[in-house]
């Protein structure tokens, strides 16, 4: 088979497998190298895929390289890197450019091979936003491929906080559009509900998943009026405001879910939204989630990176300094900073507890009114400061010091009566601190309150807890309470995606 013919025949499909959002993994499997995905995508083993490799990178002319198994594993593994001229040859296999293949670097250009390329986009057009609003919009329906890595990482993530900061500086014009027309009510009704949503984000009785399927819904309608409504300059502005605000909020929700992509690529849409609408405000909202997901989820390193970009808006970040300070005190403790962690975390405590900080002035009229400003929610930040604290201390393996901070977390306390919905997941990590204390029957019963406030526990939760008490599985106790967690093939149908988003 020729070079030209071959590529055709994988490309053809990859894009069947990765693109008609049939599953390549199952939800429940462990976190997957890019390289595997599209591996497996393509149907080749190991070996499989080393002599594809092999016969490209000869047929491009770089000369002749072994088709060792090992070696894919090794890359999949991330105990190795390709060469150079081994990449250009995989970058012509999944048709990605050369030039996006440099600019990316290792492993992140193959996420281009993927839906997830308009996370990576190097364009930061407003088109741009409305195409990263519709990857985190379609690719969260239940039927598309999950993946539980982190996809925007080191120099990747860097460049794409430097490309937020610059459109910030330099914002761009909005242009109008013609399209279906877009009554006024229905924009001002959009933002009720949406700050609505933002309210029960603190406390509410609704639980987590329905909040998030009312909350992604709303992302979407805003999506699908960017790319389809007649309107001006202004209610671009307006549009994309109401976007990041809608981005952010399905961004943390998804982590009440566990969903962790879902999670990063509505905080990264948040931060393309929040700058195509010229708001710092929304853009440092938009990083600040984002900080959380890499200080709890992904690599310490990259939360600090994304906290030190909110930090140079300055009078944007004024707002969001509590939450910043929370995120930097739990990414310096895992990079074994304690003494730096709890200085910030005290430091987060007092801007709780202390005046109001001057903000941002208001871009136009984007965020003057009540409707178009999200609600204050001190209880979340209360609940954000307990968290991290717990969790540092359960990283150094203080686990009685971490259940002494997550008190107010496992019975009784505030969020008894009106909990909040990320309660369940932070369960999750009161009965990891309980197990590393020795306390099993109080992990098991952690998981049953988590099961009682959440009505059912998110799929990828209860995955969570089964990983958690596999060492203990045996256990009467611990088989009856995973007896009741709910499973994959048990998911509930999400919204269906929408309409593709029109390129601008």
């Amino acid at each position: 088979m020729t070079h030209d013919a071959c590529r055709s025949e994988l490309t053809k499909a990859a894009s069947n497998s990765l693109r008609d959002g049939r599953a390549v993994t199952s939800p429940t499997d462990p976190p997957q190298h890019p390289l595997a995905r599209l591996r497996a995508a393509l149907g080749l083993s190991h070996g499989g895929y080393a002599r594809v490799v092999a016969d490209t990178h000869a047929s491009l002319g770089y000369g002749p390289i072994l088709a060792r198994r090992e070696k894919v594993s090794r890359w999949e593994s991330g105990h190795a890197v390709p060469s150079p001229t081994a990449q250009l040859a995989m970058a012509s296999i999944h048709g990605v450019d050369q030039h996006d293949m440099t600019r990316l670097g290792w492993p992140h250009w193959l996420h281009l091979a993927t839906d997830d390329a308009a996370l990576l986009e190097g364009c930061w057009s407003p088109g741009a936003a409305v195409r990263a609003a519709h990857t985190a919009a379609v690719l969260a329906h239940p039927s598309r491929a999950r993946r539980q890595t982190l996809a925007v990482t080191g120099a990747a993530l860097r460049g794409q906080l430097q490309s937020a900061l610059n459109v910030l500086e330099h914002p761009p014009a909005l242009s109008g559009q013609d399209g279906s027309p877009l009554p006024e009510q229905a924009l001002a009704w959009t933002e009720r509900r949406l700050r609505t949503l933002e309210v029960q984000e603190a406390t509410s009785p609704v639980t987590a998943p329905v909040l998030t399927y009312a909350a992604r819904a709303e992302h979407q309608l805003i999506t699908e009026l960017l790319a389809t409504s007649t309107y001006g300059p202004a209610t671009a502005a307006r549009l994309f405001y109401l976007g990041a605000r809608a981005a952010r909020l399905c961004a943390c929700l998804s982590t009440c879910l566990s969903e962790t992509a879902e999670a990063e690529r509505y905080a990264l849409s948040s931060v393309r939204s929040g700058a195509a609408a010229g708001s710092g405000r929304q853009v440092v909202a938009g990083l600040a989630t984002l900080s959380g997901i890499h200080a709890v989820l992904g690599n310490p390193h990259d939360a600090l990176l994304s906290i030190d970009a909110a930090r140079r808006v300055p009078r944007a970040a004024a707002a969001s300094v509590h939450v910043l300070d929370c995120w930097e005190a739990l990414a310096r403790t895992r990079l074994a900073d304690a003494p730096a962690g709890f200085r910030s975390l005290r430091r987060a405590e007092h801007a709780v507890d202390g005046p109001a900080p001057m903000e941002e002035e208001p871009v136009s009229d984007l965020e003057r009114g009540p409707d178009h400003e999200a609600p204050l929610r001190p209880d979340l930040d209360a609940m954000r400061i307990t968290l991290c604290s717990g969790l540092a201390w359960l990283e150094q393996g203080k686990a009685g010091r971490a259940l002494a901070d997550f008190a107010d977390l496992t019975g009784g306390g505030p969020y008894e009566d009106a909990p909040s919905p990320f309660a369940p997941g932070v369960l999750r990590y009161v009965a990891d601190a309980q197990l590393a204390a020795g306390e099993l029957d109080g992990a098991v019963e952690s998981t049953r309150r988590a099961t009682a406030l959440a009505g059912r526990l998110p799929v990828a939760l209860a995955e969570d807890f089964r990983r958690l008490f596999a060492p203990y599985r045996d256990e009467p106790r611990v088989r009856e309470v995973l007896e009741t967690l709910p499973r994959h093939a048990d998911a509930t149908p999400g919204p269906p995606p929408g309409p593709a988003a029109r390129g601008r």
